[in-house]
């Protein structure tokens, strides 16, 4: 596998720099199952199903980690989370480590990122400053204090029209992330959505509602702005949160996120691609749109998600075991000695790969598992991670 960077390569010979606005959008919880048919009981976020159905849209979307500070470098720099501590808070956090914000800055990008908690929360402004994102956007910032949740930050509603503002001030072309905070317990509501969002099964139900129609109104005031069009919207998920689906309560439906790409000028090719898809892909995609010879600051873990391969991979660790899902099939390598590697078939909640005639090479998919692993130790260890190539995953 991994001859994504190649593909990257051929693609860009002979082509310019394309120097569109990105907005990378990390909602705060929200899996896969909270989307209706065929993926979730019922749908609790019908505008991201909306844009679901306008961009590319990956419901074989896996979350590396299952906690938020693990969200953000494995989003910006492409790390998965395979350590039991959090990479911010390793030993290793000082490693090279080459982030969006840094690597389009050479290119004449403005830099950005968005959260309403307090400054500080989980290291978000220090990771993103450490991933080259200059300018940071808190609870700090906002201007308005009325709108503080009373325990977690601005609700999502007033701020992400206060990102809009700001992103429209920055100096074009501009790289910006923008986290949501509203669906995180203690599940609270403005005031004035009390009797109007509805209850649903559980108190998450409404919170998603609820940040769901604020990212709506978010993507009606962007529509307004002159930069709106030539802006590459990537949407995801930090982590899972409470399950109301029992399909979804498995070691791997809890990573399940969605994944969607949306550019209003409909310039990259639409549609549901039944690949599996990871966070950690993200950088590559991005450097991939945007035309950047910066192949040797792409990890080798992750690939780009405007090239369809029907070998794509995800790796994540869960239960102190790493996992590898692919074509359709998982691999689990447990972190303690002596025990059997164990394979079998992505739980039902996965939409099963199109096409797919030939099947996976089983001994190539825990070879392959295992040369992750080794990487990404080694990797960490000796400080090398940017020394492997694509080739060292075949």
């Amino acid at each position: 596998m991994l001859c994504r960077l190649e593909d990257i390569k051929c693609r860009r010979v002979n082509s310019e720099i394309n120097k569109q606005n990105v907005v990378i959008l990390i909602l705060e919880s929200f899996g896969l199952e909270y989307l209706g048919p065929p993926y979730g009981i019922k749908s609790y976020a019908p505008f991201i199903q909306e844009l679901a159905e306008k961009g590319r849209f990956f419901p074989n979307g896996i979350a590396n980690g299952r906690r938020s500070i693990e969200a953000v470098p494995s989003i910006l720099a492409g790390i998965p989370s395979l350590m039991s501590e959090a990479y911010m808070r390793s030993p290793y956090q000082s490693n090279t480590a080459y982030g969006l914000g840094e690597i389009v800055k050479s290119y004449g990008y403005s830099t950005a990122f968005f959260h309403g908690a307090k400054n500080g929360s989980m290291y978000f402004d220090n990771t993103t400053y450490r991933f080259g994102f200059d300018h940071y956007f808190g609870r700090n910032q906002y201007p308005d204090p009325s709108h503080f949740d009373g325990q977690w930050g601005i609700y999502d509603e007033p701020f992400l029209q206060f990102a809009v503002d700001e992103l429209d001030k920055l100096p074009k072309p501009f790289m910006s992330g923008i986290f949501t905070i509203s669906s995180h317990p203690p599940y609270n509501l403005p005031e004035q959505y009390q009797d109007s969002i509805p209850e649903g099964d559980i108190p998450m139900h409404r919170v998603v509602r609820y940040s769901d129609m604020a990212l709506r109104k978010f993507f009606e005031s962007a529509a307004k702005k002159d930069w709106y069009k030539n802006t590459l919207f990537v949407l995801t998920a930090d982590h899972t949160s409470d399950n109301f689906d029992p399909r979804f309560a498995s070691s791997l439906g809890r990573h399940q996120i969605p994944i969607i790409l949306y550019q209003p000028d409909d310039n990259i090719e639409q549609g549901v691609i039944s690949e599996v898809a990871q966070q950690i892909d993200i950088p590559a995609t991005i450097i991939d749109y945007l035309n950047l010879p910066e192949q040797d600051k792409v990890l080798p873990f992750g690939r780009s998600l405007l090239t369809q391969n029907s070998q794509a991979d995800a790796v994540i660790k869960e239960e102190d075991s790493y996992w590898l899902l692919s074509q359709g099939k998982y691999v689990k390598l447990s972190m303690e000695e002596n025990v059997p590697v164990e394979v079998g078939d992505l739980p039902a909640t996965f939409m099963k790969p199109a096409g797919q005639v030939v099947q996976a090479d089983l001994g190539q998919l825990e070879r392959r598992l295992k040369a992750y692993v080794q990487i990404y130790t080694n990797g960490l260890i000796d400080n090398s991670l940017y020394s492997f190539s694509s080739e060292n995953t075949q």
